[in-house]
């Protein structure tokens, strides 16, 4: 499942985005500005995927990429949102009065979320309707549930974790004039060396024994997940040959009564 945690984490970063620059607005932050920095192309990237991947399965559906429904229209306005927070980002030199004039587009074009989400209600779309956040239970079958939910679980994790790492690369950015941050520069380029592709492959002497254990693992790992279609197919073959010889001994039983 891709399309649709995409499509959630879209919205959901640009919530994070809208409200932190708020915070930066309002209460003069600087650390909530750098996060809604930081948010935005983490931000894009997933709008941009839940299009294409969208696109793609409306062609078997839909018999067409792209219609101008109202949900992926909405959805293509919040990439065009996410693309203006980061033009203006870089168009304006100060940086004060780039993350106010960002920061405003980000909480104007918050209007867009409740339309997304109530577009497939408001209109009559092609767009599949909500089919887990209701106040019915899911229609949505439990076997294809908890994948979807543990998938859209695991993309809010890989945000968190990017837009740490984004966050620690705008303070580096902002500050880099600041005595503190080149002293943290020359800490680092004093105690760790960049390593190039020759030295990251040997492994410091171990290439061997480092990419061979690589090799095992995923060779055990792709093993653990093709071994159980293996053995369900067996399993299906078998029942299947035995269903045909109790019929066989059912029509020789007959054939000699």
């Amino acid at each position: 499942f891709i399309h649709v945690p995409a499509a959630w984490l879209s919205l959901f970063v640009y919530m994070v985005m809208a409200i932190s620059a708020g915070i930066g607005i309002i209460w003069q932050i600087r650390l909530a500005d750098m996060v809604a920095a930081a948010s935005a192309p983490i931000g894009a990237s997933f709008a941009f995927l839940a299009l294409v991947t969208g696109s793609l399965w409306g062609k078997p559906m839909w018999g067409a990429y792209w219609v101008w429904d109202a949900r992926l229209t909405s959805e293509l306005i919040l990439l065009f949102l996410y693309l203006g927070y980061m033009a203006l980002q870089s168009a304006i030199e100060d940086q004060r009065s780039a993350d106010k004039a960002s920061g405003l587009l980000a909480i104007v074009g918050g209007v867009n979320i409740p339309i997304i989400h109530y577009s497939v209600e408001w209109r009559n779309t092609l767009h599949q309707g909500a089919t887990i956040t209701k106040f019915d239970k899911p229609s949505m079958h439990i076997d294809m549930l908890i994948p979807l939910l543990l998938m859209a679980v695991a993309f809010k994790l890989f945000y968190a974790a990017l837009v740490l790492v984004r966050t620690r690369n705008e303070a580096l950015y902002r500050d880099r004039n600041r005595r503190w941050v080149r002293e943290v520069i020359e800490e680092l380029s004093e105690s760790i060396e960049i390593m190039n592709w020759s030295e990251f492959f040997h492994m410091g002497g171990y290439a061997f024994f480092v990419w061979t254990s690589y090799g095992i693992t995923f060779a055990v790992l792709l093993a653990n997940i093709i071994s159980p279609i293996i053995q369900r197919r067996k399993t299906i073959a078998r029942i299947k040959r035995a269903i045909r010889r109790e019929a066989v001994e059912r029509e020789k039983q007959a054939a000699q009564q």
